[in-house]
């Protein structure tokens, strides 16, 4: 088929086009691909959608320019124009801002993986499921990760406050927490089941046990009830830990997809301090 494009544009086919890739032809690849693909609409809504697009492309290359600037060369490849235009599609539909932010998180972290990893199978994966949950869903993708996936090296000796610790975590939560789901909302966990965020297993891990696990040297001497009482002088851990403990979260691991989400997302809003994804996906 014959391909035609306005000034400035970029045609391309399905080969590899061994050409550097600027910026301005990154943006054109990515929006013209974007037109080409995505549904037809009344001209104010493909106005709003193709808006949408663009701001998307324009604040990743931003990114880009930013924390990986050989990223950009990378929109030359198939397989990550699908990942940018999977991404447009879903914030196009929706424009919602939280959502863009961590599409763009995770779109950055594509850039940075050069072969057909497993990580950038969760990345290109993680791009389409995000659209499936809420915001309160995701937050608690982050939850979970923290309490389950993350030990503070600075607080496993014996010589560290308990206090200091548990002061720790009520930092992070604040951070990222808005709501929490309560027994009557395990639908919200069932969803994340759904969606491939998660698994919701028979056995389960109240929420002292897992410090008691985590931190064996600073609790070396508080029984697990001692540990409740600590906490619940705590007012943000003192709720997580009682919503922990009545719904399935006691029950919640998460999957590679759900580590990958509420890894973006915690870094997006409590910092970087909680080291790359590769840390937990690697393959």
């Amino acid at each position: 088929m014959k391909q035609s494009g306005g000034k400035d544009s970029t045609n391309y086919q399905a080969q590899v086009i061994n050409v550097g890739v600027t910026a301005d032809e990154a943006r054109n690849i990515a929006l013209d691909l974007f037109k080409a693909n995505f549904l037809e609409l009344s001209q104010q809504a493909a106005e709003i959608a193709t808006y949408r697009a663009e701001k998307l492309v324009n604040d990743t290359l931003e990114k880009l320019k930013q924390e990986n600037p050989s990223g950009i060369e990378k929109m030359k490849n198939p397989d990550m124009q699908y990942a940018m235009y999977t991404a447009q599609k879903e914030f196009a539909r929706t424009g919602d801002e939280n959502l863009e932010e961590i599409l763009i998180e995770l779109l950055v972290e594509r850039t940075k993986e050069d072969d057909r990893t497993l990580k950038q199978i969760v990345l290109d994966e993680s791009l389409s499921v995000i659209t499936k949950l809420n915001q309160k869903q995701i937050d608690i993708l982050s939850l979970v990760f923290v309490i389950r996936r993350t030990v503070n090296n600075n607080y496993i000796n014996f010589d560290k406050e308990i206090g200091d610790l548990l002061d720790y975590y009520e930092r992070t939560y604040s951070k990222f927490i808005n709501e929490l789901p309560t027994v009557e909302e395990d639908t919200l966990l069932e969803h994340l089941v759904y969606a491939g965020c998660g698994r919701l297993s028979i056995g389960e891990a109240k929420y002292e046990t897992i410090f008691k696990q985590n931190y064996q040297k600073i609790f070396n001497f508080n029984n697990e009830a001692e540990i409740v009482h600590l906490v619940n002088d705590f007012p943000l851990s003192s709720q997580i830990m009682k919503s922990w403990n009545e719904t399935s979260l006691k029950n919640m691991n998460l999957t590679s997809v759900g580590i990958a989400i509420g890894h973006t997302n915690l870094v997006r809003k409590a910092g970087s301090s909680f080291g790359d994804l590769g840390i937990w996906i690697s393959g």
